[in-house]
């Protein structure tokens, strides 16, 4: 009989991070992939999503996040909004009751970018506010920012009370208008 290496659970821990993040960055260029690459990602995917499954069947307090999060994306390049929607709620809520912050403002990225494809951009800026909230408190304020740069339309349009407006970003960003708005007006005189 064969000897079966045990994995700690460190080690599965690492492990699942790695299949997390392998799996979040196929995904993210799922759509650019020629067909004959999307089979490939798409199975890689669900095998991925079955291991992060078993895995949050013995341990949910680690896995159950990764899980709902893997699902919720294997859903989103199916193009199957509902159902990702549903996965990104049940990882958030399991990721706030463990405690990862890092691991929830990585599943509030994840949907927003989900709302921005389908189009719901209201509820994109929801979610990329809670996201850089959570960022920041988390202690990661150049992720927070890279992210109020690349959603700020959405936040200046849909947000409202957003959490990019009264941040360095946003008045670099308004200022560049105001100056580029002027020196339309002056070359036009």
């Amino acid at each position: 009989a064969r000897e079966v290496p045990f994995l700690s659970t460190a080690a599965m821990i690492d492990c699942s991070y790695l299949l997390m993040f392998r799996s979040l960055s196929a995904c993210r260029m799922y759509d650019k992939q020629p067909w004959y690459r999307k089979i490939g990602i798409r199975s890689r995917l669900w095998i991925r999503t079955l291991r992060m499954r078993y895995w949050a069947k013995y341990n949910p307090t680690n896995f159950s996040q990764k899980y709902h999060l893997l699902a919720a994306e294997h859903s989103r390049i199916l193009k199957k909004y509902r159902k990702a929607e549903k996965h990104y709620l049940k990882a958030i809520d399991a990721s706030l009751v463990a405690g990862y912050q890092h691991e929830t403002a990585v599943i509030y990225t994840c949907l927003a970018n989900m709302y921005k494809d389908s189009h719901k951009m209201r509820l994109s800026a929801y979610a990329i506010q809670d996201a850089i909230k959570v960022y920041r408190s988390w202690g990661a304020h150049p992720i927070a920012d890279q992210l109020e740069e690349q959603f700020h339309d959405i936040l200046f349009q849909y947000g409202g009370d957003s959490a990019a407006v009264g941040t360095r970003a946003y008045y670099l960003k308004l200022s560049s208008r105001i100056l580029k708005t002027t020196r339309t007006e002056t070359s036009m005189l």
